[in-house]
């Protein structure tokens, strides 16, 4: 204690004398007439509980280029992209040799990949043959304009390369999230009725598993991975019914046949068929016609060229999250348009310490050291909790020293600063966890928790970006400024974006409430999908159109704040009202909870009949196993997964410190969980418990644990220690406060 005391007072003595220097150095005033800057304005008067906002507009050349050469097709936009930056690195790849089978603890055997030690790339002019061959490949094997190629595969160059190739030639892409159960992925191919399937080596057998129920598909295209083996073969049984080829040689059809010429697509024709991850039951198609993701590139991009300003020749970003996801697809699109390359990776080898890298190898972040990426909150949430778990590890003092060093940088910035000495010696380490060259990330697909967002954006010394967008958007909505500080926005609206609240008086949310305009939120514009395929009811519920612009109903509540930027303060369908009259928003708690390094993943749960929430925990392994080795007097290195849940003394400890971390965040005591339920199962897309994108399946997850719910609100009146099941069992898993 002594020692952080004098540390404290030299840094203190320090800033004091340094001051007029880096006064003159930062010139703070100018960035912080910038932090408190209006943002957007409200378009036009408040009318039938309505509400227009509209970002203050800014000149870019992204916007002006697409609009003054009318690239309005995605291929036109790709173009313009290879005529800029013919000769540019545009997608690296870095090899695995092979996969290998390691003994981890308890003699559990893991996959780890051996890889080159650098990336592969090709430049503008390479892909653009690649995917001119691909685009004739694939018309040889008969498709035609219009036509529809289901994309069933992790994110890598070969997609992106095959996705430039359907908007040359106007084949619609579906895209398929890799990790959704058999259900998903015979739901989507089904419903589109695709004669065609591009898929990886990987995701073959998974494939095969469901084709006797997709009997319109008649070709597989397989994206040959070399360290895996020959290609699997199609069973004899479809011989004459079903055909299967590499990628490689549908690449090399095409650039043998050069008599075969693009069909250039029209703004209005669908470029991708994007399926959702299906929170609320089957996924659902969304039309993204060519002139909806144009939009999408014209309003990412144009943030995305402010935020990297100045844009330099080694700029690199890395491709990790799906492509299946309309966040990665936009982002990648608007890379390509500013000439920044892109090297693919995957969350399985992303850092030094992800689960497929070898014991002292590399991961991609730290080859690649890209300037811009984009995380989902569940893996900035991740970085969050490694950090603070290797900083807890090495004992109170050292927590005590970073603590410090967090809040001391984040007030320095606030006020228009920077702190390049302690950026040096104290979060150049937490920036090489991504490679050490960051400084742009952006956040999207879900709320971001302030703790998160505020750690991440210091530690890593960072701007942190947060995003509002959903794929009936074309990921467009908002995004949080580079200027912007602010903590649980999501930014204005993007250029060419209105956003708009609606009053939901039945949750309690008016354009005219005093603490300024809150309600649901609709967005309008260019980027407004077609609509739902093959689900006009759906499509006619939650797309309308008004004053000459499509809109979309989002379900999401939001806010106004002054400068003209939102928060996400609720949803529709997570908002419960207790007995007592008060509104919790579930995934507003979740988002807070789940941050603690004890969770793995949680369920909120409530009643309108009750006054409080319980809750449904996956803990995390390895920080449930520590705890209750200081908890347990008797040995529990005996014990499983699944005991030490069950144990009274485990669950009650974790309750307690859910309890503490979640009032020292500033949830209310009504909005904490009362009691807990801590599974030893693990919660997957194949469980159907969450979506391919890691949401929860909330009806599914409350039917699933519909007895412990039952048991821990009976509880709360019941005084008996032990309930005994419907089995006889006793069990001692619910804690109260």
């Amino acid at each position: 204690m002594v020692l952080l005391l004098l540390i404290q007072l030299i840094v203190y003595t320090w800033s004091i004398l340094t001051w007029p220097l880096y006064f003159l150095i930062y010139r703070p005033w100018t960035k912080t007439r910038k932090f408190h800057r209006k943002r957007a304005d409200q378009v036009g008067p408040v009318e039938n509980d309505e509400v227009v906002y509209r970002t203050i507009p800014y000149n870019t050349q992204v916007r002006k280029q697409i609009i003054d050469e009318n690239l309005d097709t995605m291929d036109k936009v790709w173009n313009r992209g290879v005529l800029r930056h013919t000769n540019k690195r545009c997608l690296g790849t870095r090899r695995i040799i092979e996969e290998k089978k390691v003994a981890g603890p308890n003699d559990k055997m893991f996959k780890k990949l051996v890889m080159d030690p650098t990336f592969k790339w090709l430049n503008y002019n390479e892909v653009d043959q690649k995917s001119t061959y691909i685009g004739r490949g694939l018309q040889l094997l008969g498709l035609k304009p219009k036509d529809k190629l289901v994309m069933y595969c992790d994110t890598k160059a070969e997609w992106m390369v095959t996705a430039l190739g359907c908007f040359k030639f106007n084949y619609t892409m579906v895209t398929i999230y890799t990790n959704l159960g058999e259900d998903g992925v015979t739901y989507g191919i089904h419903q589109t009725q695709s004669n065609y399937v591009c898929t990886s080596q990987e995701l073959l057998p998974k494939l095969i598993k469901v084709l006797d129920k997709l009997p319109h598909v008649h070709t597989i295209i397989v994206i040959e991975e070399p360290w895996k083996g020959e290609v699997e073969l199609l069973d004899a049984k479809y011989q004459g019914k079903k055909s299967l080829y590499t990628w490689k040689s549908v690449y090399i059809s095409g650039r043998e046949n050069t008599n075969i010429e693009p069909t250039p697509p029209t703004s209005e024709d669908i470029a991708i068929l994007m399926y959702t991850s299906g929170s609320t039951g089957n996924p659902k198609g969304v039309m993204l016609s060519h002139g909806n993701l144009v939009a999408g590139v014209k309003s990412l991009g144009s943030i995305a060229e402010v935020s990297c300003q100045p844009i330099k020749n080694d700029d690199v970003y890395i491709g990790y999250l799906p492509l299946a996801h309309v966040l990665e697809l936009l982002a990648e699109s608007c890379m390509l348009f500013l000439g920044i390359g892109i090297g693919y990776s995957s969350p399985n080898s992303l850092t030094d310490t992800s689960t497929m890298i070898m014991a002292g190898a590399k991961g991609d972040a730290t080859i690649l050291r890209p300037s811009v990426m984009c995380a989902v909150p569940a893996v900035l949430d991740k970085i969050y909790k490694g950090i603070n778990s290797k900083i807890n590890a090495s004992g109170p003092f050292m927590a005590q020293l970073v603590d410090f060093c967090v809040r001391y940088r984040a007030t320095w910035v606030r006020r228009g600063y920077n702190t390049p000495i302690m950026n040096r010696l104290i979060f150049a380490k937490f920036k090489a966890l991504v490679g050490g060259n960051v400084r742009v990330l952006l956040s999207g697909g879900a709320p971001l928790a302030a703790e998160s967002h505020q750690f991440i954006r210091t530690a890593l010394c960072t701007a942190v970006h947060q995003g509002y967008g959903l794929t009936e958007s074309s990921s467009t909505g908002t995004v949080t400024d580079p200027d912007d500080l602010s903590l649980g926005c999501v930014g204005a609206p993007l250029l060419g974006v209105d956003l708009k609240l609606v009053s939901w008086n039945e949750g309690g949310y008016s354009v005219t409430d005093s603490v300024g305009p809150r309600g649901e939120i609709h967005i309008g514009g260019d980027n407004i999908a077609t609509g739902y395929f093959d689900m006009p009811e759906k499509t006619a519920e939650e797309f309308y159109e008004k004053d000459g612009k499509r809109w979309f109903k989002t379900g999401d509540i939001g806010q106004a704040m002054p400068d003209g930027s939102f928060k996400i303060i609720d949803r529709k369908k997570d908002l419960v009202k207790l007995q007592m009259g008060e509104y919790v928003s579930l995934g507003k708690v979740e988002s807070v909870m789940k941050i603690h390094n004890l969770l793995e993943n949680i369920c909120v749960c409530a009643k309108s009949s009750e006054s409080f929430t319980v809750a449904i925990i996956v803990p995390e392994h390895s920080t449930l196993v520590a705890l209750s080795s200081k908890l347990i007097s008797k040995d529990s290195s005996g014990m499983t997964f699944e005991d030490l849940c069950s144990d009274e003394k485990v669950v009650k400890e974790v309750l307690k410190k859910l309890t503490s971390h979640g009032l020292s965040l500033g949830l209310e005591k009504f909005e904490i969980p009362k009691q807990i339920y801590l599974t030893s199962d693990p919660w997957t897309p194949d469980s159907g418990l969450v979506t391919a994108a890691m949401k929860l399946k909330r009806k599914e997850i409350e039917s699933r644990y519909a007895a412990a719910i039952s048991q821990m609100y009976a509880k709360m009146t019941t005084p008996t220690a032990n309930k005994i099941d419907m089995n006889g069992n006793r069990s001692n898993r619910v804690v109260p406060v």
